[in-house]
């Protein structure tokens, strides 16, 4: 029933179901319900001037709560997929966001990570009695989906149902599934928090997106179903109003990006972005500090500075833990690329005494020489230009369309401006010239915008080809930047 008497009150209220679903129902740290569904069907209705009540206690699931706005024991549910027998029972409305199915298996399951359509995939999952784990009362964006659970339930065995997409992951990582579908972004989350990059992944299969509506309860009543159809016709008008206004956008935004950008951090593929940033730029110091004839002391220096000092000075101005002081692991990686470097190149030294012939091959591909340190730092600059996007994530600054790119840079270029000082005794060549700043800010920009639109996406596989996309556009960016000599224009007189 309502908070309050349905007919003549000056403050209308509805009385919402709810179960627990992260990222978009939960219980916040203040133990109150919080989450995206939570908040927009809260800042709709409240735009109509209907205050939205949610029992803060409850512990349901998704079949209860769709028994309970049936039944009028709440008036109304979010996150639901449309389908012809909820437009009989309840009214629905407009939908309010878009929601991404997602096919979730064990790394081991070569044969079942072999299909490339849903069909397929569902045909021999059928024809060899493969375990399915899904949420009760929950309908699928695809209907193949739908229908094999139907299937299957009429048979009576082959599907594992769980209360909760968590309880459903349990089951796959322990074995007892094979399969689980699920929403993507709940799914992704579930994996970052609970560390299961290793035991469990995202199937190719890409499903369609499907728009999310309210259940709101249906009275039998004519008179008493005039208040509900009065609370769709609500809720819908204000929603078009908060669209137009851009007020959705930024409430999906508030909530769903920082949970696809924490996931995205926490991939191996990203750490293994930030390894390459510390390889190449070791190797790039290594190869300045060749060129200028540095001791040993002085191209470890150099490799430290190119290698780490954009990130302290990034760390320093945002407040951050100086993250390199406390990882011996990348320290030993840039010593033991000095070390074996410092010794081959002093082997070159001695052939290139010793032997005619070395020499008048070195002298012939030198410039080959040339190219390879400069394909070095650009792959260096772009693997750290999207680790300071990843910092600006990390550190939740707003507005992050600013801070991402600015961090990218600074990140990227710090170090080259600190290592500079060591060869250039009238300024830092990187500000006297050199576009490497220019180029790791505008690709900053795209990479930057690029996770802002992937908000609405939800796409963990797409952010990685955002992340080589960008790497290659500032390789190829310097490498073109290099073969055609273009300059920053530079202020003063020469």
């Amino acid at each position: 029933m309502l908070a309050i008497s349905l007919f003549g009150q000056d403050v209308q209220q509805v009385k919402c179901s709810w179960y627990h679903w992260d990222p978009y129902q939960h219980i916040d740290q203040s133990k109150k319900v919080s989450g995206l569904d939570h908040a927009l069907v809260t800042a709709i209705f409240n735009d109509a001037g209907i205050d939205v009540i949610y029992d803060q206690t409850a512990k349901d699931t998704w079949a209860k709560n769709q028994k309970d706005v049936l039944s009028g024991e709440t008036d109304l549910t979010g996150g639901a997929f449309a389908t012809d027998e909820r437009r009989e029972i309840y009214h629905m409305s407009d939908p309010y966001r878009y929601e991404w199915n997602a096919i979730y298996l064990r790394p081991d399951e070569e044969e079942l990570r072999a299909f490339n359509d849903i069909e397929s995939l569902i045909a021999y999952i059928e024809a060899n009695d493969i375990r399915v784990g899904v949420i009760d009362g929950y309908t699928y964006t695809d209907p193949e989906i739908n229908a094999f659970i139907k299937r299957q339930e009429e048979r009576g065995h082959g599907l594992v149902k769980a209360t909760s997409d968590e309880d459903s992951f349990e089951n796959l990582v322990h074995h007892h599934v094979e399969v689980v579908f699920s929403d993507r972004i709940v799914g992704a989350q579930i994996i970052w928090k609970n560390e299961w990059e290793g035991q469990v992944v995202e199937h190719t299969i890409q499903l369609e997106a499907k728009p999310i509506h309210l259940l709101i309860h249906k009275d039998t009543n004519p008179e008493r179903d005039l208040i509900y159809q009065g609370y769709l016709e609500s809720f819908n008008t204000s929603l078009t109003k908060l669209q137009d206004q851009g007020a959705i956008d930024d409430i999906i935004g508030q909530y769903l990006f920082p949970v696809l950008m924490n996931i995205t951090v926490q991939t191996d593929w990203f750490k293994v972005t930030d390894l390459i940033g510390v390889v190449f730029f070791a190797l790039a110091g290594l190869l300045i500090g060749f060129e200028n004839r540095y001791d040993i002391f002085g191209i470890l220096i150099t490799t430290m500075l190119l290698s780490a000092g954009g990130g302290m000075l990034r760390d320093l101005i945002v407040g951050r833990d100086l993250v390199f002081l406390s990882t011996p692991d990348t320290i030993m990686i840039i010593i033991g690329i000095v070390a074996v470097g410092t010794i081959l190149l002093q082997g070159h030294n001695w052939l290139h005494k010793k032997f005619t012939g070395y020499r008048k091959f070195v002298t012939k591909h030198g410039y080959k020489w040339k190219v390879s340190r400069l394909l070095v730092e650009a792959i260096a600059l772009g693997a750290y230009t999207i680790i300071g996007v990843g910092v600006a994530i990390e550190m939740q600054l707003e507005p992050f369309g600013a801070w991402g790119p600015l961090l990218g840079c600074l990140t990227a270029c710090g170090g080259g401006i600190l290592a500079s000082f060591l060869s250039d005794k009238n300024g830092t060549v990187m500000v006297r010239g050199s576009l490497d700043p220019e180029v790791s800010l505008i690709w900053g920009i795209v990479f930057s915008q690029f996770l802002i639109w992937q908000t609405h996406r939800l796409n963990p596989n797409e952010v990685f080809m955002g992340v080589i996309a960008t790497i290659v556009g500032c390789t190829v960016s310097l490498l073109f930047i290099h073969f055609t000599r273009l300059k920053s224009p530079r202020v003063g007189v020469d």
